[in-house]
């Protein structure tokens, strides 16, 4: 947690603070998921009552405050580790490629599966495989479209 997080939760109350560690854990700000984690939170009462006592807090300037920070550092993270992947990914696929062109067929493979996992994170790239009368032909080109950004399917 680091410390402007912090800072943030210590000006909430103690059923503020639960619920915006809550609604971080069940999915985000939808109607269903505020009452949920109103609930987790310790929100009383019947439905109605959690309910809106789920609104008045997810509306609060303390608790927005609080739940974008830690949205933010999430997307801060992800897209760390997806710089890290990537990075992983590329020499893993240099190291392979220069033994697939060995013709080492486990080689082969394990330089499709690398370039298949990359193209699934970044979406940069075409992958064809044909079979030719000398063996496997692997042609890998850029695509013409946007790549999808880290977390979107």
């Amino acid at each position: 947690m680091t410390e402007e997080l912090q800072k943030l939760l210590d000006v909430c109350t103690k059923k503020q603070r639960s619920f915006v560690l809550a609604i971080t854990e069940v999915g985000g700000k939808g109607y269903n998921n505020c009452f949920k984690a109103a609930k987790i939170a310790g929100a009383e009462g019947n439905d109605n009552t959690v309910r809106q006592t789920a609104h008045k807090w997810v509306i609060n300037g303390k608790v927005v405050a609080a739940v974008s920070c830690i949205e933010a550092e999430r997307e801060l993270k992800s897209e760390h580790t997806y710089e890290i992947a990537v990075q992983e990914l590329n020499q893993l696929i240099g190291w392979l490629k220069a033994k697939a062109e060995t013709g080492n067929v486990q080689a082969i493979r394990a330089y499709l599966a690398a370039i298949t996992e990359k193209d699934a994170i970044t979406g940069l790239h075409k992958t064809e495989v044909k079979q030719t009368g000398q063996g496997l032909s692997i042609t890998i080109s850029e695509r013409q479209t946007y790549p999808r950004k880290a977390g979107t399917a």
